[in-house]
């Protein structure tokens, strides 16, 4: 554990914003909310004009937005950081018409234990600057000389004083310094390459930066990093990016992690596998990931192989090779010195440690004494876990020594003992002792507000004796190479037309999903005998263009003949060999052959045996079909509910397949059983459906987000290697109501409502099932027109429709009253019209038709023209906003209830694709999806 030499040099990189930033990317990044998906960064100037920009983004769907002709700037929230080491700053800024070529920065502050600032880093206000126009461009600058008495940061952006124009700023991320010298080959290759060596640097093509290592060989070659010093208690995240072209063979191309003791002997392979990652076939760049820990006993240092097999064809690239520590806990060994916070005697000890050099040492008094880290920067919904080495002597009590975790809120004021006051000793022990590690996992489920921890070491009061700490270590639990998947359609579902596949796959990109699901098998004429490959050429093509891997469900109808779907699966994994990773082999066959819905499906004896047996031998043949199309693909079977019965069947029967697919809703209930019984089977499990049954018809967005994210963590975080991925069920709505012409049905759980009864107080909407025109319920609308003056209420909602409408259509219960019934809508412009239909003259229920453009009257907004302007290039082009009822100047006064039920429009012409934006529902709203995977990204991928 040795000391690390640091340099005085600030690096500033720019990257074109071509390259694609993948979130995971931004592994274990110490800025809170660096693209802004939870809001804007609190700490901004005095007159503040910084926006929240839904519209334009880098990372996810929002950034920071400013416009100024003052000195703006916004500060983050303070990152904990250690003086001894180095970081690695980046950041994503866009520009229109700044003024001033070094308008626009990016400035460090620099602020000791005492929150007082000490002044810019490196005393440079503009550790980056730019300016003009341009696009999305990444900056990064390496931090490191910080001053002696700095333990936190600020990140600030900044626009200055009379400068004009408009910047974003995006994807605000500080990591450690990557260990791997030169791991993006800017520098050169790696000097240690085989005999014979094929190896170039290629200036072409590149993940990171402008080159990459390229290998095109028919013998072994291999190219080893230098030395890279480790500790052999610490745990490290690998991870690397590949591109393949054409490789012959699934694990050709492979990434080899060499042990090395301290003599420079090379000590074997870790974990004792030569490939450590491995790929093949063609792919665009990918991320891979390995989890190092455990090493030998006398490891010293570790040598990084990029290699590919003899004899495999093809070509393959690597960059952006980056090893780093997974501890999180800042001068874990105390290398550095003692932990700043302490009460009591500790004392630094150079005669007893477990590692390195020194070890954190204490004896007992009749006082309480302890030391507390740095503050730890968290996921509120990750898990982690807690190790120690402690060393005992004539400790007298069994628990007087322990290790704890203080949480904190934003603000970094306490907020209570994890996990609570009573269980707060995490970690106890006694006696006497050597040196013995106590590990803690699953540490999740933290107090609300909390983004920062501490981890305390101690002794309780009256306690006699010595205790030693050393190499303390708060880790995140992860999984290498976790596919995380969202599902898409084919061209003949409404929401996903063919021209705007590349927006469907880009937002399944910027949702931080690593792998696409598509039912796209190829269309095949039976008289010609000739396939239409032209869509799925498309999506295997788009997919690679935007770095994400395909799930292809071959959704032929299993009516055909076994030699036919043999045929058929073999000729598309023959097309598409090496491009297409995983191929389910139909959907959810089991529900073809359960015996009846009584049966729950986990035993082999509930499923009917002759439909069983025709199913059988036509996935057996779908999945051979597979293999000898492409040996190295992944086939997958899928089955819902608890259905493992059918799974256990096939096992028995012979058939292969590589991964188990399951297909789970909220409705099933608790899935840990069915986890346990699909761990136990030989294949793989991907949860490769999962939602809130029946979506946005039964709960609202926010708690389908919360179910998604609850249920995402039960399968990243389930104790089983075998548990590779998930996939949320869907990227865009399937055609709901509007498409049809429905504003409201009032079936829908949620009540998308609100009432402005500003001239007719005490006016009141609501569900109702007391009286429904079609179906179960309607809206009942109670008011009271009772004061002097003109007397109206407003039902406000905000419903996109698919198209300009023609008409707009509801039933109506009413009262004979004479008040006027109308609607408002909103253009594509956002002008606002109203439209009356006329007095409520009838009693019981009547259906009204209202003629949409028949001289509507403008209330202004948009572009305020009095003209309503249609779009036959936008989709939803219009907006459905209210229900109004008015008694006109007192002309009818008095109280009254109607009832409104089964709203509806037709279109005069449709807009041009019924493309959903994302997970909006009928009435307009963000889906639940879209926030889900926000969570998802900002919780989990992100520190993947």
């Amino acid at each position: 554990m040795g000391k690390r030499i640091i340099s005085g040099i600030i690096c500033i990189v720019l990257v074109s914003s071509f390259m694609i930033f993948n979130p995971v990317q931004a592994a274990n990044n110490m800025v809170v909310n660096g693209s802004f998906e939870d809001g804007l960064w609190s700490l901004k100037s005095p007159e503040s004009n910084w926006i929240l920009d839904s519209s334009v983004s880098y990372d996810g769907i929002k950034s920071a937005k400013v416009i100024s002709t003052i000195e703006q700037s916004m500060g983050s929230e303070m990152i904990p950081v250690d003086k001894n080491s180095s970081y690695n700053l980046m950041v994503r800024i866009k520009t229109e018409g700044i003024s001033n070529s070094n308008g626009v920065s990016i400035n460090i502050l620099e602020i000791d234990s005492q929150n007082n600032s000490l002044g810019w880093y490196n005393g440079s206000m503009k550790l980056i600057s730019t300016g003009g126009t341009q696009d999305w461009t990444m900056y990064t600058a390496t931090l490191d000389n910080l001053r002696d008495n700095a333990v936190n940061i600020r990140v600030y952006c900044r626009i200055d004083a009379g400068v004009s124009g408009t910047a974003w700023f995006d994807a605000v991320s500080l990591n450690e310094e990557n260990m791997v010298p030169n791991g993006s080959f800017e520098d050169g290759l790696w000097s240690l390459k085989s005999p014979g060596s094929n190896w170039i640097l290629d200036g072409s093509v590149s993940y990171d930066g402008s080159k990459s290592a390229k290998v095109v060989s028919t013998i072994e070659q291999s190219m080893g990093s230098e030395l890279v010093p480790v500790n052999k208690y610490d745990t490290y995240k690998l991870s690397i990016r590949i591109k393949t072209d054409s490789i012959s063979n699934g694990s050709g191309v492979s990434i080899n992690v060499l042990e090395v003791d301290s003599q420079n002997n090379s000590l074997g392979w870790y974990n004792g596998s030569m490939k450590l990652v491995s790929t093949g076939g063609t792919q665009n760049w990918t991320r891979y990931t390995a989890t190092l820990h455990d090493f030998r006993s006398n490891t010293a240092s570790i040598r990084i192989y990029c290699r590919i097999d003899a004899s495999v064809q093809g070509t393959a690239w690597f960059d952006a090779a980056i090893l780093e520590t997974y501890n999180k806990v800042t001068n874990y060994g105390f290398e550095f010195g003692m932990w700043n916070i302490k009460s009591g005697g500790f004392v630094l000890d150079n005669t007893e440690e477990h590692s390195g050099l020194t070890s954190a040492k204490v004896t007992g008094s009749s006082s309480e004494q302890y030391i507390l880290s740095t503050l730890i920067s968290i996921g509120f919904h990750n898990e982690y876990e807690l190790s120690a080495w402690i060393k005992t002597s004539g400790i007298s009590t069994s628990d007087g020594i322990s290790v704890r975790i203080m949480q904190y809120n934003a603000g970094m004021d306490f907020i209570g003992w994890y996990p609570s006051e009573s269980l707060k000793k995490l970690i106890s022990t006694g006696g006497t002792q050597d040196w013995t590690m106590y590990t803690v996992g699953n540490i999740g489920g933290f107090a609300e507000n909390t983004r920062y921890l501490r981890i305390y070491l101690g002794i309780d009061p009256n306690v006699t004796g010595t205790v030693w700490f050393d190499d303390i270590v708060f880790e995140h639990e992860s999984k290498d190479n976790f596919l995380w998947g969202v599902c898409g359609h084919n061209y003949k579902y409404n929401s996903y037309p063919a021209d705007k596949l590349n927006d469907q796959v880009s937002e399944a990109v910027g949702m931080g999903s690593n792998i696409y699901r598509i039912n796209a098998s190829p269309e095949y004429n039976t008289i010609t005998g000739v396939y239409n490959w032209a869509y799925l050429d498309n999506v295997v093509s788009t997919c690679f263009n935007n770095k994400i891997k395909i799930y292809l469900i071959i959704y032929d109808s299993l009516s055909y003949e076994p030699q036919w779907l043999y045929d058929r699966a073999k000729d598309i994994a023959s097309r598409y060999k090496g491009k297409i990773s995983y191929y389910q082999l139909g959907n959810e066959q089991d529900n073809q052959c359960i015996i009846s819905s009584s049966y729950d499906g986990t035993l082999t004896s509930h499923y009917d045996d002759v439909k069983y047996t025709a199913i059988k031998d036509k996935l057996n043949a779908l999945s051979n079909g597979i293999h000898d199309g492409d040996p190295y693909a992944n086939r997958v079977i899928n089955i819902s509910y608890k259905h493992t019965g059918f799974i256990q069947r096939l096992n028995n029967d012979g058939v292969s397949w590589e991964v188990n697919g399951s297909d789970w809703y909220s409705n099933m209930g608790d899935a840990t059983s069915t986890l346990d019984t699909f761990v136990g089977f030989p294949q793989k499990v991907i949860v490769v459906e999962n939602d809130i049954y029946r979506g946005t018809y039964s709960s609202t967005e926010e708690q389908q987000r919360d179910y998604i994210l609850d249920f995402s963590k039960q399968i990243y975080y389930y104790n089983s290697d075998k548990i590779i991925g998930y996939f949320v069920y869907e990227l865009l709505d399937e055609p709901v109501m509007t498409e049809y012409g429905g504003i409201d049905t009032f079936e829908k759980d949620t009540f998308n409502w609100t009432v402005d009864d500003t001239y007719a107080p005490g006016s009141t909407f609501v569900k109702t099932s007391e009286n429904a025109y079609e179906l179960a319920y309607s809206g009942k609308l109670s008011y009271n027109f009772n004061s002097a003056g003109n007397n109206y209420v407003i039902l406000n909602t905000d419903v996109y429709l698919a198209g300009t409408p023609n008409t707009v259509s509801m039933s109506v219960y009413g009262n004979n009253s004479g008040h006027v019934l109308g609607i408002r809508f909103k253009d594509c412009t956002g002008e606002v019209f109203k439209k009356e239909y006329g007095p409520v003259n009838w009693t019981g229920w009547r259906r009204i038709v209202m003629n949409y453009l028949d001289n509507p009257v403008s209330l202004g907004g948009g572009d305020n023209d009095t003209v309503v302007d249609n779009s036959s290039e936008t989709s939803y082009a219009h907006r459905f906003n209210a229900i109004t009822l008015n008694d006109y100047e007192d002309t009818y006064i008095g109280s009254g209830v109607i009832y409104i039920d089964l709203v509806t429009y037709t279109l005069i012409h449709p807009a041009e694709a019924h493309y959903g934006v994302i997970e909006c529902d009928q009435y307009g709203n963000i889906g639940s999806h879209k926030l889900a995977y926000e969570a998802v990204h900002n919780e989990i991928l992100s520190r993947d």
